[in-house]
């Protein structure tokens, strides 16, 4: 018979058991289903009063899930380390069964216990892939019954299947983590970190893009860099990849509003899409970035406009309240950067009317 209390320190690999546990985020959490169903057959199947997983932290017991303890108990779904029989399933790693708690010299003290009248306590370990014991699968009564090797072997098979359920919720938690950080690549630039062309062409369905809920005039501002091959025939292409990055820079304290979507087009064309923005407030943002990227002068020997670079920059506006906006709204700005570039380049278009210098 093992001594009533248990000194945790001593616990074999109690680190790291405490160390999955955290990585399991499960203590804390809300009531799930999953769990749930598993508790509420354990207690059809066995016909006892009350049933539990119970995981064991540095100084208390969590119910993941219970079912027919005490209504405070399942309120605060927890209770004291100390105050718990599921601490010796995990100290000593194997099935505890107590016949009558009540008179159990180990556990007649136990205030918890006596409160409420428990008896029979069987308590089985919850055993991770990786060897620890995070707590407990039980169930409790408060009258003595009957018990079995092969009632324990039972539970046990069912403390794999918690353990299962455990198990399977932290590798799609993870999946889900991946999947999400996968996501925000595909939609990434590697070179300057913006949303890249896909994004902007998904952005711009009109269906996800009316989800937002947009319903004032919505902008587009296609900015491209004057004679960038030329740039990168002078300078080399890594001094065009940093050309590259302080435009990004720039657009990027520009555009920094949560209504703006910035995206590297490809190569060396960038476009910012406003939502409630108008043509002339999206007119003066373009405007603002083209001078500030002026007044960075980066050299740019080879270009007929300047002898540092310049851009050329093209906008258009839709009203989304009377039309859809999609990839139309691009293909606007588009034509006004042409017009740009053909009436000199290091300039400002508005579709649908005269360039600005």
């Amino acid at each position: 018979m093992h001594n009533e209390r248990v000194e945790y320190s001593l616990i074999p690999g109690e680190l790291n058991r405490l160390q999955e546990l955290r990585e399991l985020n499960l203590v804390g959490t809300l009531p799930e289903e999953s769990f749930d169903r598993i508790t509420r057959i354990i207690q059809r199947v066995f016909h006892t009063g009350a049933c539990a997983i119970s995981l064991i932290t540095e100084d208390k017991q969590w119910f993941k899930s219970c079912m027919g303890l005490p209504p405070e108990l399942e309120e605060a779904r927890s209770t004291k380390r100390e105050q718990s029989l599921c601490q010796y399933v995990v100290a000593y790693r194997e099935p505890l069964i107590v016949n009558n708690a009540l008179e159990d010299p180990r556990f007649r003290h136990n205030q918890l216990l006596q409160k409420y009248t428990v008896r029979f306590y069987a308590g089985v370990p919850l055993i991770s892939s990786k060897g620890n014991v995070l707590g407990s699968l039980f169930i409790m009564d408060g009258e003595n019954r009957e018990w079995t090797e092969a009632d324990t072997n039972l539970l046990v098979e069912f403390s794999r299947w918690v353990m299962s359920e455990i198990e399977l919720r932290h590798k799609n938690r993870l999946l889900d983590r991946v999947s999400g950080q996968l996501r925000v690549l595909s939609y990434t630039d590697p070179l300057t970190g913006m949303y890249n062309r896909r994004f902007l062409e998904e952005l711009l369905d009109s269906s996800s893009y009316a989800a937002e809920g947009t319903a004032g005039p919505v902008a587009a501002v296609m900015i491209d860099v004057d004679h960038f091959k030329q740039f990168n025939d002078t300078y080399g292409h890594i001094a065009g990849d940093q050309c590259l990055k302080q435009i990004a820079q720039v657009m990027a304290s520009v555009f920094h509003q949560d209504t703006c979507k910035v995206a590297r087009y490809g190569g060396e064309e960038f476009v910012a899409v406003l939502d409630n923005t108008s043509a002339e407030a999206a007119m003066e943002l373009a405007e603002l970035v083209r001078t500030e990227v002026r007044s960075l002068q980066i050299p740019h020997a080879a270009s007929p406009v300047s002898s540092f670079v310049t851009l050329s920059i093209g906008v258009a506006a839709v009203n989304a309240s009377a039309e859809p906006v999609s990839e139309q709204l691009i293909y606007l700005a588009d034509q006004a950067l042409y017009a740009a570039k053909q009436a000199g380049r290091d300039r400002i278009s508005l579709f649908g009317r005269e360039t600005i210098k």
